[in-house]
C-alpha cells in the first residue's frame, strides 16, 4: 500500500458520490476475495497508512492480459452517483478498500469516515486514481516473485509473461512472504522437464482456504491462474476452473504453508 497521504493528491475526485456513506461490502464474493491485503498495511488503528519506501522497482511489466486477470478477482465498487468512480467499500474480511483491491486500513470504512474525508477518498476516486493504486500494490508483489528469479529464469525456460503474471497474481493475494515459501515456487525453480507442470498446477490450486474455510472464489481464482500460467505453452492436460487436491491439502492464504523441503 502506497502513502496514501502523497497518493491522494492526484486522486481526489472532484465529484461527490451519494450514498457513499452506506460503504457496501466486497463487491463481486463469487469471483473472488479481497483478503490479500494484510501486506499491505503498518498499522491496524483508523489511521493505517503505508509510510515505508518502495527500494526499488520491478523489472517487469504485467500483461496487458495479467491486469484484466487481476482487475477481474479484486473487483470494485462504483459510485451511485457516477459509475465512473470507485467508492470505499469492506472487503471480505471487514476491512475499508478502494478501487482494485487496494486496503485502506484494517478496519470498516464505517470507522474510517475521518480518515477518507483526510485523504480525499471519501467521494471516491477516478478510474486513473484506481489503476495507480493497483499498480503501486502490485509493485510489491511483482518483486515478491522477481526476488526468486535468476537472469529471468525460472526452471528449464524462461519465465514467460504470462507465467509473471499468474505468479503476480498469486503472490497478490497470498502474500510474498507465503509465495517465498510456498511448494509452488521450488517446484517452478526446480522444473526440469514439461511433464512437470502437473504438479505447478496442483500447487496453484492448493491455495485455496481462508481463516480455516475452502472458499469457491479462491477454487476459481488458483484454476484461472494456473490456465494463466500455461497460456500458449502447449501441455498433455487440462486444467479446470475448479481444480483442487483435495480439503485436506488445503492451504490457507493467511497462514501459509507448512511442509518438508522438495527433494
Amino acid at each position: 500500500m502506497k502513502d496514501m497521504g502523497a497518493a491522494s493528491l492526484g486522486l481526489i475526485a472532484t465529484l461527490a458520490c451519494v450514498g457513499c456513506a452506506s460503504f457496501p461490502s466486497s463487491p463481486k464474493p463469487a469471483a473472488g476475495v479481497s483478503i490479500e491485503a494484510f501486506e499491505r498495511t503498518t498499522r491496524p488503528s483508523d489511521s493505517s497508512v503505508e509510510t515505508v519506501p518502495r527500494a526499488r522497482q520491478p523489472t517487469r511489466a504485467l500483461t496487458t492480459d495479467g491486469i484484466a486477470l487481476l482487475k477481474n478477482f479484486e473487483g470494485t465498487v462504483r459510485c451511485r452517483s457516477n459509475s465512473a468512480l470507485h467508492c470505499p467499500y469492506n472487503d471480505a474480511s471487514k476491512f475499508c478498500t478502494i478501487g482494485y483491491g487496494h486496503l485502506i486500513g484494517r478496519a470498516s470504512c464505517n470507522r474510517m469516515k475521518r480518515t477518507l474525508r483526510e485523504l480525499g477518498l471519501f467521494d471516491g476516486i477516478t478510474e486513473d486514481g484506481a489503476e495507480q493504486l493497483l499498480a503501486g500494490d502490485l509493485s510489491d508483489a511483482q518483486l515478491g516473485v522477481e526476488r526468486h528469479m535468476t537472469n529471468d529464469l525460472v526452471g528449464i525456460t524462461p519465465l514467460t509473461g504470462f507465467q509473471y503474471d499468474a505468479l503476480v497474481s498469486l503472490t497478490f493475494n497470498i502474500g510474498a512472504e507465503n509465495f517465498a515459501q510456498s511448494t509452488l515456487l521450488e517446484l517452478v525453480k526446480k522444473r526440469k522437464a514439461v511433464s512437470e507442470d502437473r504438479a505447478i498446477a496442483n500447487a496453484f490450486s492448493s491455495w485455496v482456504k481462508s481463516n480455516g474455510v475452502v472458499l469457491d472464489g479462491l477454487i476459481t481464482r488458483r484454476g484461472s491462474e494456473a490456465r494463466h500460467f500455461f497460456k500458449d505453452i502447449a501441455i498433455d492436460f487440462s486444467l479446470e476452473d475448479g481444480v483442487m487436491l483435495s480439503e485436506e491439502n488445503a492451504i490457507d492464504i493467511r497462514l501459509g504453508e507448512r511442509r518438508p523441503p522438495i527433494e
